[in-house]
């Protein structure tokens, strides 16, 4: 690889770090593993999780219900509260941006697949 080459892919690299999208999302993960209100909802759908898995080895269909319903419940709790959904907002636009540059970058490499149904 060239010089000039490496020095455009640091500056590159630079660049996508002082993005103000993934600033705001480095500062909102950062917040959000420091929120206590944010870690008792982790916990909690934590636990609904583990109740629900141990809840489908037993067949029982009452408590399986129970059980999916507590980690509805707590994975919403989670999902709605400001802050967490604060970040969601931000990880998708950051997401966003990876996946434009991506295609940019490899998607003139990616091999076409069409479906055999519209041939």
């Amino acid at each position: 690889m060239n010089d000039r080459l490496r020095e455009a892919l640091y500056e590159y690299a630079r660049l996508l770090k002082e993005d103000a999208r993934v600033l705001r999302m480095r500062d909102l993960e950062k917040r959000l593993t420091e929120d206590e209100g944010v870690i008792a909802l982790s916990r909690a759908m934590d636990e609904a999780e583990r109740l629900y898995s141990e809840a489908l080895a037993t067949n029982d269909q009452e408590l399986i219900e129970k059980r999916k319903k507590e980690l509805y419940e707590a994975k919403l709790a989670l999902d709605t509260n400001p802050l967490a959904k604060e970040y969601t907002e931000s990880y998708i636009a950051v997401r966003d941006l990876y996946a434009e540059i991506d295609d940019i970058l490899f998607g003139p490499y990616r091999r076409k697949v069409i479906s055999k149904e519209i041939l």
